[in-house]
């Protein structure tokens, strides 16, 4: 006997759920992206906080251990003991380089008109090789016409670091939001994670949870770290050679 089952999505209300289903899905992903777009600077700016907890909590958590002979000392306390030594160090490091990067930026600016010079003087020179050297006639126009390109090409491209620098300073408030913003994170940040592990509504799910988010958290600290450590080697090697 025949199968007198109607084939699948014949149904013309099933059809209709069906369709409603997937026009709301794209909806919500459509909304979510122009949200995530909105929000941009918001979650980049939720992002540098993250990272720089990741870099100091374990200056955080070595100092909480200090007392593990007496009661261990109160979180929000590691926290502000290690700030105070950050500052104490930036503080440091700025009385040091302030006056001889004010003094190099002062000689820099003094000869500016030599550097200019000099590069004019340099590219004159260039334009004058096809002639010394006897190329081809076919080979000096060529030759001349890249030469003159690629003095344009380093003017635009000194236009454009200039223009992209002073872009990058309306993000100078970030330097003062990023540490406040870390700080509530370091304090807090074990905290929240706990209370969002105890809304799950089971044992497993809440025990797998936790497990998921230890992995994810010492993942990304490790990542981060030694992409630290990396800068400040490359940095080091190219300093000494420099």
């Amino acid at each position: 006997m025949p199968n007198q089952r109607n084939p699948p999505l014949t149904n013309p209300q099933q059809i209709r759920r069906t369709v409603m289903t997937v026009i709301l899905l794209v909806a919500a992903s459509v909304l979510l992206a122009w949200l995530l777009y909105v929000l941009r600077a918001v979650l980049l700016l939720l992002t540098f906080p993250a990272i720089f907890c990741y870099l100091i909590a374990p200056m955080v958590d070595f100092v909480e251990r200090l007392g593990t002979v007496r009661p261990r000392m109160p979180r929000i306390l590691a926290v502000t003991t290690v700030y105070l030594l950050l500052i104490g160090v930036i503080a440091f490091a700025l009385d040091y380089a302030a006056p001889r990067l004010s003094e190099q930026l002062s000689s820099f600016w003094d000869n500016m008109p030599s550097y200019v010079r000099q590069l004019d003087q340099y590219v004159k020179s260039l334009e004058t090789l096809p002639n010394r050297y006897r190329l081809p006639l076919g080979w000096r126009q060529p030759l001349a016409d890249w030469i003159g390109a690629s003095r344009t090409g380093v003017i635009e491209w000194l236009n454009m670091l200039v223009g992209r620098t002073l872009w990058l300073a309306r993000f100078l408030p970030w330097l003062v939001l990023i540490p406040v913003i870390g700080f509530f994170f370091l304090k807090d940040a074990k905290h929240l994670s706990q209370k969002f592990i105890m809304t799950l509504p089971e044992l497993d799910m809440r025990y797998r949870s936790a497990i998921f988010l230890k992995d994810v958290s010492e993942t990304l600290a490790a990542y981060i770290r030694a992409q630290l450590i990396a800068c400040l080697l490359v940095g080091m090697i190219e300093g000494i050679g420099l």
